[in-house]
């Protein structure tokens, strides 16, 4: 059975850029491309120009092309993943694998591009000061249609958010968390924030101790409606209280809450609640197992 929550009217409406903004010395940045269909990114042959990317860079993965990242990446300016209609750009995190970059999305100028990005036990930083307005930008482009798809199963991301896009016709963006073992967040002194819009989506798929929360504490969750689904088929253990999103406030408009696949023996709800002595604010699912 799946049950559809709206959220209740939020309190304010906090304007904020998605866009990366930063300092820049240079006209342009050098551009790098991945070139085998697979293969490691500290592999020196798999570039373009024939050396590891770093520094000012613009970093593109072609669609159809899949590289793994399984060791310490040197931070560059800009990841850009799909180049090719219906045919996705794809990068694979894996235990051991660290990548730095101000900005990551899928390539926003070809149309019908898709990019794919999974964090399977590495970590993941995007934008790390105060003049890095970083952002992992899950299909949003504006000016052309597209798909973005990212799943955290594992390990740490670290940085903004935006899922999906504020304009009609354009990209579709899909951020899901598996289970409880990854830890996602902000910069404790960032300007990093989390913004689900109109067609983007944050799934949760529960494991049997839960499921990851996105803690946003000290930035805040900007929704302009999109959705978040629940995955509850996995899940078997007791009553429990788990908070999906947590933020300074949330703002905008209310997204929906899809709730699906959890078993007759619960009842279960999603709402919006003030927590840490109304410090910040949370959307709380509430997983009750019924009595016998």
């Amino acid at each position: 059975m799946k049950h559809t929550f709206v959220l209740g009217c939020l309190i304010a409406a906090v304007g904020a850029t998605s866009a990366f903004s930063a300092p820049q010395n240079y006209a342009e940045p050098e551009r790098v491309r991945f070139v085998p269909k697979s293969g490691d990114w500290e592999n020196a042959k798999n570039w373009s120009n024939q050396k590891l990317p770093s520094g000012f860079t613009r970093v593109y993965i072609p669609g159809d092309k899949t590289v793994t990242v399984s060791g310490r990446v040197e931070t560059v300016d800009n990841v850009n993943l799909g180049s090719d209609k219906n045919k996705p750009g794809t990068v694979n995190i894996v235990k051991g694998g660290k990548m730095a970059v101000a900005f990551i999305s899928v390539l926003g100028t070809v149309p019908n591009a898709e990019g794919v990005l999974y964090l399977r036990g590495g970590e993941l930083l995007v934008g790390n000061d105060r003049e890095t307005l970083g952002q992992l930008c899950v299909g949003a482009e504006t000016s052309f249609s597209g798909k973005g798809f990212v799943e955290f199963q594992s390990g740490k991301f670290t940085g903004g958010l935006t899922v999906g896009s504020p304009a009609a016709q354009t990209q579709e963006g899909v951020l899901r968390v598996v289970g409880s073992k990854s830890e996602i967040g902000t910069h404790a002194k960032g300007r990093n924030f989390l913004r689900l819009n109109p067609s983007g989506v944050i799934e949760f798929e529960l494991d049997d101790k839960g499921v990851s929360t996105l803690n946003y504490r000290g930035a805040r969750f900007l929704s302009e409606g999109g959705t978040i689904r629940v995955d509850g088929k996995q899940y078997a253990g007791p009553s429990k209280r788990i908070e999906l999103i947590v933020a300074d406030k949330i703002t905008n408009q209310p997204p929906k809450v899809e709730i699906s696949n959890f078993t007759s023996q619960y009842d279960v709800t999603a709402a919006r609640e003030r927590i840490d002595g109304n410090s910040a604010e949370a959307i709380v699912l509430k997983i009750t197992q019924k009595k016998r």
